[in-house]
């Protein structure tokens, strides 16, 4: 299982950061790395939904434009914050800055409040179930980076949001 196993690894360098006095194990960088590369896939998803021309719109199956035409820019919104938010996130997570936890925190609301409205007010699921697994990656993607964050934090893996 390569989540075991790289549990398995963050220990072991856990464990030899805290016997080298190192300052942060390997894993979480890479780590850092991966949710940057998450994140900005977001972003440019973000920005594609929301430059899409109006011959790619009229592309999309009669479901899909029925649901971006009732989406209200509150929904926008929350999403530009999802992507923006864990974005920020990252680039904090990387820079070593507590900011990262904030942020992570931001995108997870506005994670739930966008599919939270998708799913509720849109009936979204009524264009089949498939419509309910990237959200529910998203989600869980984002619960994963506020823990990290978190636990990074409380490692002393993130320093104060401004450098001394």
């Amino acid at each position: 299982n390569p989540i075991r196993k790289l549990k398995a690894e963050c220990k072991r360098d856990r464990e030899n950061a805290a016997s080298q006095s190192l300052s942060i194990p390997k894993c979480f960088r890479f780590a850092a790395a991966g949710a940057l590369l998450w994140n900005l896939a977001g972003v440019a998803t973000y920005l594609g939904y929301v430059t899409a021309s109006p011959e790619a719109i009229a592309a999309l199956p009669d479901e899909q434009k029925a649901i971006r035409e009732t989406t209200p820019m509150f929904v926008t919104a929350a999403y530009a914050i999802a992507v923006f938010g864990a974005a920020l996130g990252s680039i904090f997570l990387s820079m070593r800055r507590s900011w990262a936890v904030s942020m992570f925190t931001a995108s997870l609301v506005a994670v739930l409040a966008q599919f939270g409205y998708m799913f509720l007010a849109l009936n979204v699921l009524s264009t089949g179930a498939a419509a309910a697994v990237l959200p529910a990656m998203i989600i869980i993607v984002a619960l994963l980076l506020l823990r990290f964050s978190m636990s990074a934090r409380r490692n002393g893996w993130l320093r104060s949001p401004v450098p001394t």
